[in-house]
């Protein structure tokens, strides 16, 4: 019981950080992307073109890479930082609060 208050505890305290994070770096929200793959469905169904297929996967990949590397240098920094931090319930908010950003 005490595990599953202080999970519920955690997942308060992330959700409310990220909130004040996106107010505080004014980040989009999640509504937007939404909106903008319908656009881009809409569009590739009314107008399918033909593109050369090495310029589409080339910023693809590129795209991807980079998510992995900025993944990677985030999930290393939530390492090093955790490590030193001795209290387990602020160490799992920390920790919950970097990881929140991977994708």
């Amino acid at each position: 019981m005490i595990a599953l208050c202080e999970q519920l505890l955690v997942v308060i305290a992330v959700q409310g950080l990220r909130r004040q994070a996106k107010k505080f770096l004014h980040l989009p929200r999640g509504e937007k992307k939404e909106e903008e793959e319908k656009e881009l469905v809409n569009e590739k169904a009314i107008v399918p073109k033909e593109e050369p297929p090495q310029e589409r996967t080339l910023p693809r990949v590129k795209h991807a890479a980079t998510n992995f590397v900025l993944s990677s240098a985030v999930a290393y920094l939530d390492g090093r930082l955790c490590r030193h931090i001795p209290n387990t319930l602020v160490r799992r908010i920390v920790s919950g609060f970097l990881l929140s950003f991977v994708e």
